[in-house]
């Protein structure tokens, strides 16, 4: 989508300033389908809704042209909480007058944030012809909430959904509204599509300047053909320097990468370059690799001679999202040996794309496997997806200077860097869906095991929060799984009575030697009541069970570690051990206070592939799990 530019942006700031004391500031004059989108969950307040939000609407359209004729502005609009609703759709009121009339009979509705539903709804049904809906002019979604959606995940899948069918989404928030879920339900630039106020009240202060960004979202451009555009587009001589060129796409597709970001960002945006290419054995060749535990050629440089048949192949349903581990090392070595290795042209520029989330299994394997590949004279983009691409890894990835070669898929500037180095221009493409992977190679019954009396109830609310994201995760892959918690019984209350100083102080001394962390009592108590009264198997035994009966649930435990357990580390390592020997599958997650010293230990106990450390407990560390889970 073309935006508009940093002198527009300027004037448009400008315009805004002085629209704010002029109210006959000239109505946008570009058509447009516009829908709003409204929270009336609880947490709004039924006087907020009607004296501050709903007048903050009418305000908005009130710049708009409304009317059915061509070049005029159509205005639709949807509430939801628990359920959604339509109030109108875009071919209802064709004057200003009956628009400011409906939009102040919308009725408020209390219920849960189900902002995924609403724009789903609208995504599928709003912008159809049916409900007036237009080809050829913007399609622009505002969405007004005043907290966090209810399912985090499915609400930005469904933005990103909308997005990628032509529609420019503004995100406003209001008071406790989660900005950084704003700035992904937002079109990009954030900056630009996002608004965040105080309170209801501030709103005010926001109508002219949404008013007139909304009328500036251009249409998208469609890209030309190449006899129509030989004026400015550059001639395929010209592109990578005047050279032949090989370039690899290197794709994560570990179960740490969500199925939307792999399909719908990886897979389009290879589309997205190749296409800009004159696909020739002389001329560009393409490549591509997928990874996972291990790396998987599914397109040769010499596979396809023509542009047709390559784009054919670039799909979901041949280059496919996998799942499990991150084995980037694994992939740039094989790269190098067997992707650009046995097809090398003499003269042509060799490229390698690597798009990850940056959590590797083996950080210094991949420096190492990274610094060959660079030293075989290949240029390499490190490309992060979501937000807690490993920045640090990255770099080590890339060529130098890292500012020139490593982005966000986020930041779509990394399109633009692209296509600076290879003169090529990226388009949009919108690829068909693909079957579904599974997770796991059979049922399973992981359970979090962590221990209450050393975590405080937001430590816990985070540990929850994962939990639930891993299920939501899960959502888009297959498999037979279930989860189960246990953190030990709650500590009992601390009664002392008045007594003198002398005598406090010794009580005090003597309940404090009684506090200690009761992990691996947590654990004996799980085995005894999960393991021991199940099964007497061995491991072995319990694999050749397994393998006979895949119905039969594997069983896993996951330990969520603190520096609290590294006194009890003796005794849990103790009931490891029996949990191991019993068929029992055990991972520990460390979070960022364990010592370097102990990780070290739990390594060398449960193997690296099974610890994982340095977690933050305020950061999403749910594709860890992902990759533990579905490598069972």
């Amino acid at each position: 989508m073309k935006y508009i530019s940093l002198i527009q942006i300027a004037l448009l700031v400008l315009a805004a300033h002085l629209a704010a004391s002029n109210p006959l500031i000239k109505p946008c004059g570009k058509p447009a389908d516009v829908v709003f989108v409204i929270d009336t969950s609880t947490s709004i307040r039924e006087d907020d809704f009607k004296l501050l939000l709903l007048p903050f609407i009418q305000n908005v359209v009130s710049h708009f042209d409304i009317g059915m004729g061509q070049n005029q502005t159509r205005v639709g609009a949807v509430t939801y909480s628990t359920s959604v609703r339509l109030e109108f759709d875009l071919k209802t009121h064709d004057s200003p007058d009956k628009l400011r009339s409906a939009i102040a009979d919308i009725m408020y509705r209390n219920g849960d944030t189900y902002t995924d539903r609403a724009l789903k709804y609208v995504s599928d049904n709003m912008f159809n012809s049916e409900n007036g809906g237009r080809e050829g002019v913007t399609h622009v979604i505002i969405v007004l909430t005043d907290g966090r959606s209810t399912s985090h995940h499915r609400t930005l899948k469904e933005a990103a959904v909308a997005r990628e069918k032509g529609a420019a989404i503004f995100a406003i928030g209001v008071g406790d509204a989660d900005d950084k879920e704003l700035a992904q339900i937002a079109s990009e630039p954030a900056s630009q599509f996002k608004f965040k106020v105080n309170d209801f009240a501030a709103l005010d202060s926001i109508k002219v300047e949404l008013a007139l960004k909304t009328c500036e979202v251009f249409l998208p451009t469609v890209a030309t053909t190449p006899t129509t555009a030989t004026t400015t587009q550059a001639t395929p001589k010209e592109e990578c320097g005047g050279k032949p060129g090989d370039i690899f796409f290197i794709l994560d597709s570990s179960s740490s990468i969500w199925e939307q970001d792999f399909s719908r960002r990886m897979v389009g945006f290879v589309r997205d370059v190749v296409s800009n290419f004159d696909i020739s054995p002389q001329l560009t060749r393409v490549g591509v690799m997928t990874f996972s535990d291990s790396p998987k050629l599914i397109i040769n440089l010499d596979s396809y001679d023509n542009k047709r048949e390559l784009l054919n192949a670039i799909t979901p349903s041949v280059v496919k999202y996998t799942l499990g581990g991150t084995n980037t090392a694994r992939a740039l070595r094989d790269v190098r040996k067997f992707g650009f290795g046995p097809a090398q042209r003499d003269g042509a520029i060799k490229i390698a794309v690597v798009i990850t989330d940056g959590h590797s299994w083996n950080e210094k394997e991949t420096q190492k496997q990274a610094n060959l590949l660079r030293k075989s004279d290949v240029i390499v983009f490190a490309i992060g997806v979501g937000k807690s691409a490993k920045y640090d890894e990255l770099e080590t990835i890339a060529s130098s200077p890292r500012e020139e070669f490593v982005f966000s898929m986020d930041d779509f500037s990394a399109l633009s860097r692209l296509r600076d180095l290879l003169a090529i221009k990226a388009c949009g493409y919108q690829h068909d869906q693909k079957e579904q992977p599974v997770c796991g190679s059979g049922a399973i019954e992981m359970t979090f095991a962590f221990d209450a009396n050393t975590m405080t109830i937001q430590d816990k609310y985070r540990i929850f929060d994962q939990i639930k994201t891993v299920t939501e995760r899960l959502e888009y892959v297959g498999g037979n799984i279930q989860f189960g918690v246990t953190s030990g019984k709650c500590a009992e209350s601390i009664d002392i009575p008045m007594s003198p100083r002398e005598d406090i102080i010794k009580k005090l001394q003597q309940i404090k030697k009684k506090i200690k962390p009761t992990m691996h009592k947590i654990v004996k108590q799980w085995k005894v009541k999960n393991v021991n009264l199940q099964t007497e198997s061995s491991a072995n035994e319990l694999e050749n069970v397994l393998s006979e009966n895949p119905a039969h649930p594997r069983k896993a435990l996951v330990l969520l570690l603190n520096h609290h357990h590294t006194p009890e580390f003796d005794d849990l390592v103790e009931e490891v051990q029996d949990l191991n020997k019993k068929g029992v599958d055990v991972f520990v997650l460390l979070d960022k206070t364990v010592p370097s010293s102990y990780v070290d230990s739990w390594q060398a106990l449960l193997g690296k592939r099974r610890v994982l450390s340095h977690i933050d407990p305020e950061q999403d560390y749910s594709g860890y799990i992902m990759e533990l889970l579905c490598a069972l």
